[in-house]
């Protein structure tokens, strides 16, 4: 692995098989043979999610907002493709083709990167405005309208650079790293502003909550991310100037933390655990890792028996024996891989594999091509099966390709692996 890298991989070419790895390799089966890849080998990249129709009361709301959709037998498949979600799918089907040999994986992972630059259209690339290298949120945009998001292009940043160590082939194709520095540049350059409660320099804003860790903890990660590759300065000043916000208990009470009850909600220390861990191997590392531990040791304060966290996010049914894989679970599962690794401490280990061993449990074995081998977005441990009610971005019905089903096959993948998100040759 090249030095700049933070990712830790080890050649492990014939892994023991395991119940953890059955549920990775169902779960790549489900993004083959689901649908939400037309064609299955990721050259037009992966749709949003699935979405149920039975029972779900957001139904309407969810396609009148998302309106590239393709009607099936009862459920929906959400057609936009997301920048964050193709690339968090891309990087598993990169890892499992390491993992299993599976040269199939890989092509997938290769189509869905090239879908993302040269066929999507969302990358601004054009030195005409002021943050070139931004990704739009998705293509087709619901209603021709483009937006910008903080979480999600902090996400492609992170991802884009990751992608360039793991696979220089496609890094001297595309100029991977090149590219991803200069989307790097651009969120740190709108992060610091914001961070400082000056206007974004940009006629094209980033949409979300500002501080909220759901948005500015993963900006956290991008720039942590960019500064392992060019050294530069420029990528510490917001990652110390947002750890200290943390460290006071500064985080501003926008609107995202009123709607939230005005705390921090359980799934906001979940995104600030997979942020502030992600800086190690910076020289803002001691800090952040003692944050990010400050939030497990809450998160383990509240988890249950069982491994779960109390769903607790205002975009989703809320209740203590609900699992949410869209806001919480997911998140917590693949930072405390990453936690884990930095602090070697058995507590957090131990919550780790409950949290594993229960997300392998619940993986759905429906029969359906669309279930089968997935998570949907909300399981009712009281009910013993996926429920719990829907919001038109969360809930049950709302099976996501990025943010629910990689993310958590990710964490997966990475534990039986002894991989991690984090860092390279550096440390």
């Amino acid at each position: 692995v090249p030095a700049r890298g933070i990712i830790a991989l080890t050649d492990k070419k014939e892994a023991v098989m395991s119940n953890m790895e059955r549920a990775i390799k169902s779960n790549l089966q489900w993004f083959l043979q689901s649908g939400v890849m037309d064609p299955a080998d990721g050259t037009w990249g992966v749709a949003e999610r699935v979405l149920l129709a039975k029972g779900n009361e957001a139904l309407g709301k969810t396609l009148s907002d998302f309106d590239s959709y393709t009607p099936y037998e009862g459920y929906y498949i959400l057609e936009h493709r997301r920048p964050d979600c193709n690339f968090e799918v891309a990087l598993l089907f990169l890892l499992a083709a390491r993992a299993f040999g599976n040269e199939n994986y890989r092509n997938v992972g290769r189509n869905l990167v090239r879908y993302l630059y040269r066929r999507s259209g969302c990358r601004t690339n054009t030195a005409s405005v002021m943050l070139p290298g931004i990704w739009g949120w998705a293509t087709p945009p619901p209603h021709l309208q483009q937006s910008y998001w903080l979480d999600d292009n902090s996400w492609d940043v992170t991802l884009s650079l990751l992608i360039s160590e793991l696979d220089p082939l496609l890094d001297a194709e595309l100029n991977l790293r090149q590219k991803g520095l200069e989307s790097a540049y651009a969120l740190c350059k709108y992060f610091d502003r914001m961070l400082k409660e000056e206007d974004p320099p940009t006629k094209l804003p980033l949409n979300g909550a500002d501080q909220a860790p759901h948005f500015s903890a993963l900006a956290l990660m991008a720039c942590a991310k960019a500064w392992h590759h060019s050294r530069e300065d420029a990528f510490l000043k917001p990652m110390r100037r947002y750890l200290e916000l943390v460290a006071a208990d500064g985080i501003a009470s926008n609107v995202w933390l009123v709607r939230g009850g005005g705390k921090l909600t359980p799934s906001e220390h979940t995104y600030l655990i997979l942020g502030l861990s992600c800086c190690a191997g910076t020289p803002l590392e001691e800090r952040a890792v003692a944050l990010a531990c400050r939030s497990a040791d809450f998160i383990l304060s509240i988890m249950d028996e069982n491994g779960n966290i109390p769903s607790k996010h205002f975009e989703a049914p809320q209740g203590d024996h609900l699992v949410d894989l869209i806001y919480t679970q997911n998140w917590a599962t693949l930072g405390l891989v990453n936690l884990v690794s930095v602090t070697g401490k058995t507590e957090y280990a131990r919550v780790l594999k409950k949290s594993m061993d229960m997300l392998v449990a619940i993986q759905d074995s429906s029969p359906q091509k669309h279930l089968c081998g997935c998570w949907r977005g909300m399981y009712d441990l009281d009910a013993g099966t996926w429920g719990g009610g829907d919001e038109y971005e969360g809930g049950a019905g709302s099976i996501y390709t990025g943010w629910t089903n990689a993310p958590i096959s990710l964490a997966l993948l990475m534990q039986a692996n002894g991989w991690t998100l984090l860092h390279g040759g550096q440390r």
